[in-house]
C-alpha cells in the first residue's frame, strides 16, 4: 500500500494529507476494500472524511501454479540423475531416480527396479561407453502427488558383444513414467521404455585414447569422472564468487601440474567438442 501526498486546498495555506493508493493488480487476484486507519485523512475535494483502503489478495489458485512449477523441476531433476547414474555407473543417482517398490520395463528386463539396477550396474561397470540425453519432457499432472511423464531420449552405446566384437548403437525412444510424490520428494514408481529408433553403427579403429587426442579429461564412471572432484555433485555457477573460482583453478592446475593445465587450456579453446 502506498501512502501518497495531496493538497487539500490551494493556496500558500494549503495542507497536505495523506492519500491511501492500491497500486493496478500485477497478478491472478481480486480487490478487497477494508476500512482505513482510524487516523487517516484522505483528501477529496477538500473533505477530512476517510475513504476506504483498496489491497490486493492473491488467489489461491496463484500458489498451486507456483506449486506445480516446483514439482516439475523436480521431476525434471529426477530424470537427469538416472542419466548421470546410468552413463556413470553411479549407484547412488541410479537408486535415488526409482522408489524402492517401482517397476521397469526396459524390454531386455522387466521387473522390480531394484533388479534392473542391479543389471545396468552389473554391465556398465565393465566398462561401456553410453551417453544419455533427455528431451521433449512432458509432464501431465494426475493429482498432487502422481504425473504421468513422456521424456524423449536419445542414447549412444558402445561395448563388447559375447564374442568380444565392439558394436556401437544408437538408440531412440520415449520414456513413459508414472511418478509418485513420496515424503515431499518425487521419484519413478513405474517405467516403460518405448524404443521408437535403433541403428548399429561401424565402431571406429583404433585405441579410445589415441582418437581422443589431447581432448582430456575423458569420461569415466564413478567415482573417477572429473565431475566427482566438485563435492556433492557441485559444478560452480556464474553466481560462484571470483575468489571461488580463484581456488577452483587453483587446485586444477596443483592436480594436474603447471604444464599439463596450461596445455589442456590451449587444446580446449583450439577444439570444439
Amino acid at each position: 500500500m502506498k501512502e501518497i501526498d495531496q493538497v487539500a486546498q490551494t493556496g500558500p495555506d494549503a495542507t497536505r494529507l495523506p492519500f491511501y493508493h492500491c497500486p493496478r493488480p500485477t497478478a491472478q487476484g481480486h480487490l478487497r476494500h477494508r476500512d482505513a486507519p482510524q487516523n487517516a485523512q484522505t483528501a477529496r475535494c477538500g473533505s477530512q472524511t476517510p475513504l476506504p483502503i483498496t489491497e490486493f489478495v492473491a488467489e489461491p489458485m496463484e500458489h498451486t501454479k507456483i506449486a506445480q512449477l516446483i514439482d516439475r523441476e523436480a521431476i525434471r531433476d529426477c530424470l537427469y540423475r538416472y542419466c548421470r547414474g546410468i552413463d556413470r555407473a553411479d549407484e547412488a543417482a541410479l537408486r535415488s531416480a526409482y522408489w524402492p517398490d517401482a517397476h521397469d520395463n526396459h524390454g531386455a528386463y522387466c521387473g522390480p527396479a531394484e533388479g534392473f539396477i542391479e543389471f545396468a550396474l552389473g554391465v556398465f561397470k565393465a566398462g561401456p561407453r553410453n551417453i544419455h540425453q533427455i528431451t521433449n519432457i512432458l509432464i501431465e499432472f494426475i493429482s498432487s502427488s502422481e504425473a504421468a511423464v513422456e521424456s524423449y531420449f536419445t542414447a549412444l552405446q558402445r561395448a563388447p558383444d559375447q564374442d568380444g566384437d565392439v558394436r556401437q548403437t544408437l538408440l531412440c525412444g520415449r520414456y513413459c513414467d508414472l511418478f509418485h510424490k513420496r515424503e515431499g520428494g518425487w521419484r519413478i514408481a513405474e517405467r516403460t521404455v518405448v524404443y521408437d529408433w535403433i541403428e548399429e553403427q561401424l565402431p571406429p579403429a583404433g585405441v579410445e585414447e589415441e582418437r581422443f587426442g589431447p581432448r582430456r579429461p575423458i569420461g569415466a564412471p564413478h567415482p573417477d569422472d572429473p565431475v566427482y572432484r566438485f563435492g556433492k555433485r557441485r559444478i560452480p555457477s556464474r553466481h560462484d564468487s571470483s575468489e571461488a573460482s580463484n581456488d577452483t583453478a587453483a587446485s586444477a592446475e596443483e592436480t594436474e601440474g603447471p604444464d599439463n593445465f596450461a596445455m589442456l587450456q590451449r587444446s580446449r579453446r583450439k577444439t570444439v567438442p
